[in-house]
């Protein structure tokens, strides 16, 4: 399920927020343990294909992380793995498009 579409500049280092709490609301007290943002080739962390994700973070039902790099023209599908602390497993993709403006 794509949850998120963002546009950047190959040069930008960005953050993006994701919500959660709409898939949370449906579990009482159920929050997110951990959380995971890899690109198609499963590379995580590290730039690789020319974009990368990094410092993914959690916070009240928000994941956080920074996206950089990317090759102006092309469009990247990241996908964001969450772990719940009752171990529930949810994914989402998030599409970034690279244009130089």
């Amino acid at each position: 399920m794509i949850v998120a579409n963002f546009e950047k500049q190959p040069w930008d280092e960005q953050d993006y927020d994701i919500d959660i709490n709409p898939y949370l609301s449906k579990f009482t007290g159920d929050t997110i343990a951990s959380t995971t943002v890899t690109l198609p080739d499963g590379v995580s962390g590290e730039v690789a294909l020319g974009i990368g994700a990094q410092d993914v973070t959690h916070q009240d039902g928000f994941v956080k992380f920074w996206v950089i790099g990317g090759a102006s023209g092309k469009k990247y599908k990241m996908t964001l793995r969450i772990t719940t602390s009752a171990g529930r497993k949810k994914e989402y993709e998030v599409m970034v498009n690279v244009a130089d403006h």
